[in-house]
């Protein structure tokens, strides 16, 4: 028994040492990377309770903290394009950050997005985008578009507008640092249909899995590199929050949430 015992012991030991992931720090809030020409890499941290992006060195010191000005009444929902050259040409930090305002009487979502300098001066403001992604258009590295949906909730059907513009004349950064793998699904709240961007990182083909907030899933569908966008039918489902999963070859790639409102 004590031979077995210690074998045992060996064994678990061996394990331990061959690890290659360890935790090295827990932020408390959604966080994520960016990138800052002449600086590198940092973790940015979106603080919603104090309404707030806290920027750190990849050593997790403190390297800047940014106030995001969100109305009384409403709260913060996403903070993403961390970076100092994408909307203009100064060396300033900027970034792009959406708040909400919940209509409790008639139960619908109104967005504001905002793209802000570090010293709080803004650069641009869109009344009812909840959805926005930087796309490259073109071979040129800097041949960038901000695209912003734009959603009216407050009208049945709901309308929508996809809102283009230009960076090309104020960027100097490139796009490789700054565009996500892949964007939040969209319209938030979904309706009838929710749109989940697809990143398959080189397969050719996968699945998403939907499930419940509570576990249950709820559906999987097959997917492929030749697209990059699948259109969820959310009509049978409930009003909820609810999770998908990106995965192919078994492994799970990314995934995120998103809510269903009737």
């Amino acid at each position: 028994m004590k031979r077995i015992t210690f074998l045992l012991l060996i064994t678990l030991f061996a394990n331990v040492l061959q690890a290659q992931i360890t935790l090295e720090k827990t932020y408390n809030n959604s966080a994520s990377t960016a990138w800052i020409d002449g600086e590198g890499y940092k973790y940015y941290e979106m603080d919603a309770l104090n309404n707030q992006c806290l920027i750190y060195n990849l050593n997790h010191s403190l390297y800047a903290t940014i106030n995001l000005s969100v109305p009384s009444g409403q709260y913060l929902y996403d903070l993403k394009y961390i970076t100092n050259h994408t909307f203009d040409t100064d060396d300033a930090i900027e970034l792009c950050y959406t708040y909400y305002l919940y209509n409790e009487a008639d139960e619908y979502y109104t967005y504001t997005t905002k793209i802000i300098n570090q010293n709080g001066s803004t650069i641009l403001t869109i009344d009812g985008a909840s959805y926005v992604n930087i796309i490259n258009v073109s071979e040129e590295e800097s041949d960038l578009k901000f695209i912003a949906y734009v959603y009216d909730y407050s009208v049945t059907p709901y309308t929508i507008q996809t809102r283009i513009y230009d960076l090309t004349d104020n960027s100097t950064s490139s796009i490789a640092p700054i565009n996500p793998i892949i964007s939040s699904a969209y319209p938030v709240p979904a309706n009838n249909e929710i749109h989940i961007p697809i990143a398959l990182n080189n397969h050719n083909s996968g699945k998403i899995n939907v499930f419940s907030i509570e576990g249950k899933k709820m559906g999987s569908y097959h997917i492929s590199d030749d697209k990059k966008i699948y259109n969820l039918n959310t009509q049978s489902f409930l009003s909820g929050t609810y999770i998908y999963q990106t995965s192919a070859d078994n492994k799970i790639i990314n995934g995120s949430k998103f809510i269903v409102k009737h």
